[in-house]
């Protein structure tokens, strides 16, 4: 017999790589089965739990971390922009003066 927490890991390694969209408890129930070599027909019930306890933890996590982000970084966000309108200044400006060497040369060529 596989133990709750055997079952578990392997749970959650298949639903890591699983499309969570398509997968339904018993297509990761039979994928258990497979990988275990017995039937878990008896603990339908706790596989479904695991994988709603999954889902739960693994949705409300990257709202949180794009928050985090947003808050920490605001500065940083705000700093690459700055660079990046530094950036394109200095083309522009880059371009501006070899436009008018151009200019300069063909008028003297």
């Amino acid at each position: 017999m596989v133990s709750d927490e055997e079952l578990v890991i392997r749970l959650r390694e298949i639903l890591c790589v699983s499309d969570l969209d398509t997968t339904t408890p018993s297509s990761v129930r039979r994928q258990l089965e497979a990988d275990f070599g017995l039937a878990l027909s008896d603990r339908k019930a706790f596989i479904r739990e695991q994988i709603d306890i999954y889902l739960q933890s693994n949705l409300t996590k990257p709202q949180d971390q794009e928050e985090e982000v947003k808050e920490g970084d605001k500065g940083a966000e705000v700093a690459e922009v700055e660079q990046e309108e530094e950036g394109e200044a200095e083309t522009e400006e880059g371009e501006d003066e070899d436009d008018s060497q151009g200019k300069d040369s063909r008028k003297g060529g």
